[in-house]
């Protein structure tokens, strides 16, 4: 059966006590690096705007030559989902007004840059339209443009009972950019420096390539070669010369 050494941790852990202090430049450096870099980034950001979606499953309709009223039932998941799709899709930016496109487009406009800029979820009935822009000005005006314009055509597809919607709540001005996110990318950046440093300090512990472990094994060798020949360290037979001459 082949045995095992167990691992003795002690020396990384020495390694590491003895250099906390080239873990902490590391986390430091790291901080300051991404913290420049995430101030020189474009800033942008988020304004959230709210719809309401009514969905019955069964709703009536009479016909133009029917006297009696005919039952339609849908299925409200796939509608529901279908509302989701269009709300987030292009076509919605095809039915904004140009006096609206106007405002929201910027000077370098091209048709379907501004569905790039919206995000679109829904939890039951209730869709946000989530717009993102280079100030918090655009980005409330795109949000509250974008579902107006949405609830709008809704109710020019949908024309049976099945299916309502009305926008619930503008957009609020956003006060903070949703990116960069200068505080999350700086604790990532110092954990991320700290490890790096970490390992770098166990790798040199492993590799034994320390200046100063170097300098300490050549001392306690040149001592130990000193006890076993009788004769004294090379730093002490020179300071006897050095007094004798």
């Amino acid at each position: 059966m082949q045995e095992y050494d167990d691992i003795d941790l002690r020396p990384y852990l020495t390694a590491v006590a003895r250099r906390w202090y080239w873990i902490v430049v590391g986390a430091l450096l790291a901080v300051l690096l991404v913290a420049g870099i995430s101030m020189l980034l474009p800033k942008e950001y988020t304004a959230t705007a709210s719809v309401l979606m009514f969905i019955r499953q069964t709703g009536s309709q009479v016909g133009a030559n029917e006297p009696l009223v005919r039952i339609e039932t849908i299925d409200i998941a796939a509608r529901r989902q279908g509302l989701l799709a269009l709300a987030e899709s292009a076509a919605i930016e095809t039915q904004i007004k140009p006096e609206d496109l106007q405002r929201v487009a910027p000077a370098d406009y091209m048709p379907g840059t501004l569905t790039e800029e919206i995000a679109v979820n829904a939890t039951g009935d209730l869709l946000t339209v989530a717009a993102t822009a280079s100030t918090p000005e655009q980005a409330q005006l795109l949000a509250d443009v974008w579902a107006n314009t949405f609830v709008s055509y809704v109710d020019t597809l949908y024309t049976d009972e099945h299916s309502q919607v009305q926008l619930a709540g503008k957009a609020l001005l956003p006060i903070k950019p949703s990116f960069p996110r200068i505080a999350l990318f700086t604790v990532f950046a110092g954990l991320i420096g700290g490890l790096v440093a970490t390992a770098l300090v166990m790798g040199q512990a492993l590799l034994g390539t320390s200046p100063s472990d170097t300098r300490r094994r050549n001392r306690q060798a040149a001592a130990a070669h000193g006890r076993s020949t009788g004769t004294p360290p090379v730093s002490r037979v020179s300071a006897s010369q050095t007094r004798g001459e």
